[in-house]
């Protein structure tokens, strides 16, 4: 097979939801996915949003700058964000029940490892590295198959499955400061250990739609189709023989197409039970193991690069990055720095997962209203982001504290679910996975800046004012961009379409015309 020939297979095999996914039952087994994703985000999401209890505990024990401590959570969400097309590329070809299970394991082993550390850089690998695969493997398979399940609901599904990330920094955040406490931070990793291995748990309720295949489309039955089939199977016995051993071409009968006057005979198999992931996954096989260049094309979407409404959408997930980590880092550390006790700095993240909790599947089916434009609730979100952060720099009471930070978990919450839904609006429900995955590692990106430079800023000026101070800016440039610049630009992309749509309507017509003429000259003869 040629180069161009692997390429063209690649581009087949990428996935399409009209093509090789079934119509969503929106609800059914769905609410089972839902309590799966649940219970998946509040373990995984849950301990990366919760990285200032081990910040303020790993400050203690090693001694290290602030700079250098925040790069070990930095470098997990990083390491998180940046598995996003691997994740996806490994659901679709070994499924995402089984994706799901390996990363709770990995995850795992990652905290196990992380109670032996004797230095800050072993927990570089050990949490910033392992713990951040095994959660990125994880996060998106659990969210494209929310994508699967659901169209008309997916606003309030994924409001609801993405609370999770909330509950868990809740949980996380209280019950892991209490755990120090008791057993120090090492007895925390390893309890964390084995609560990762209930992903596992989650993983296995991830059930697999049955496959929906246009039978139309396959070729008549010839003899030298069937002479080219078997040489195939020769070349490649475990593509072409069933899980016993049995040739699939045996099982294989004739059947007339009653669409045609003419009755033509095509193959169809009679047992077709792959799922959606596994039968992705065994078409994408042959094409990513040839060549580098269809295995990026397996893990991205290039074509997203030429949507204006795509790289909006990527510098706000920047600029919204640089902004909650920068909260989500440092404020456990500056209420120490004003006073305020490690325990009861503890329910200051604990307050922001509660905002989650409340904020995801109410503002998710805020969004589902049908007179709701999802990028103005989505500007609103990163507005009221910036006022908190801003009016966080002037509270030093605790409670005032919590009761504000609930408010900002609940705006950074409902902006997380609102992504997928700007998503699903402007570039399509098929492209919901390939689109997070990218937005996702750009903030990953960011993050793995943020973290360390708004700690140099503490150490530098001893305070955290600037680092809250640029956050606040930063949210409110992500405002601007989701209130004017995601909605003009999609009216000039329309726009544009509409234009080069009628170009070829009246290219289409003038050669019709031609033709017309063409064809009968004496008509040309008689109108001149």
């Amino acid at each position: 097979m040629t180069a161009t020939g692997l390429k063209d297979e690649a581009s087949k095999n990428k996935p399409n939801l009209a093509r090789d996914w079934p119509s969503p039952p929106d609800g059914g087994w769905g609410w089972f996915i839902v309590f799966a994703t649940f219970l998946t985000t509040t373990i995984s999401a849950g301990n990366l949003y919760s990285f200032s209890v081990f910040f303020a505990a790993y400050l203690d024990a090693y001694n290290e700058s602030k700079a250098a401590t925040a790069w070990i959570g930095s470098l997990a969400i990083f390491t998180f964000t940046m598995l996003g097309p691997l994740s996806l590329a490994l659901s679709r070809k070994f499924g995402h029940r089984t994706s799901v299970m390996a990363g709770g394991i990995m995850a795992s082993i990652g905290h196990m490892s992380s109670s032996f550390t004797t230095n800050i850089y072993q927990l570089y690998f050990t949490y910033g590295i392992l713990i951040g695969c095994g959660f990125g493997i994880t996060h998106l398979s659990a969210i494209e198959m929310m994508g699967i399940y659901f169209r008309k609901r997916l606003s309030v599904a994924m409001g609801l499955a993405l609370a999770g990330a909330g509950m868990g920094q809740f949980i996380m955040s209280i019950g892991g400061q209490a755990l120090i406490d008791t057993y120090g931070w090492r007895g925390l990793h390893m309890v964390l250990s084995a609560f990762c291995l209930h992903i596992c748990v989650a993983g296995a309720l991830f059930r697999p739609l049955q496959a929906k295949k246009e039978y139309s489309q396959v070729p008549e039955v010839t003899d030298e189709n069937l002479q080219m089939s078997h040489g195939q199977c020769n070349a490649n016995q475990d593509e072409c023989n069933d899980q016993n051993g049995e040739s699939k071409y045996s099982k294989t009968k004739l059947t007339p197409d009653k669409d045609n006057d003419i009755s033509k005979y095509k193959k169809v198999h009679t047992e077709d039970k792959n799922s959606v992931s596994s039968s992705i996954g065994k078409q994408g096989r042959a094409a990513c193991n040839y060549s580098i260049t269809s295995f990026f094309d397996s893990l991205y979407d290039f074509s997203l690069f030429k949507e204006p409404v795509f790289i909006i959408l990527l510098f706000v997930m920047v600029l919204q990055g640089f902004g909650a980590v920068t909260l989500t880092t440092h404020i456990v550390r500056r209420a120490r720095d004003i006073g305020i006790s490690a325990t009861k700095a503890a329910f200051i993240p604990a307050a922001i997962g509660l905002g989650q909790l409340i904020g995801r599947p109410t503002i998710g089916g805020i969004g589902n209203l049908p007179k709701v434009k999802p990028n103005v609730l989505y500007a609103l979100c990163f507005a009221i982001c910036s006022v908190s952060v801003t009016l966080s720099l002037f509270l030093n009471s605790i409670a005032a504290l919590i009761g504000l930070m609930v408010v900002f978990g609940g705006c950074m919450g409902g902006y997380m679910v609102l992504l997928s839904v700007n998503i699903a609006y402007y570039l399509g429900r098929a492209r919901i996975g390939y689109a997070i995955s990218v937005t996702y590692q750009f903030s990953g990106t960011t993050a793995l800046i943020v973290g360390p430079l708004t700690g140099l800023m503490r150490d530098h000026f001893g305070i955290y004012d600037q680092a809250f101070i640029l956050s606040a800016c930063a949210y409110g440039a992500a405002t601007l961009l989701a209130f004017v610049a995601l909605p003009l630009a999609y009216k000039m992309v329309k726009a544009r379409r509409r234009r080069s749509q009628q170009a070829l309507d009246d290219a289409k017509v003038a050669e019709e015309t031609e033709e017309e003429f063409t064809g009968h000259p004496e008509e040309i003869e008689d109108r001149v």
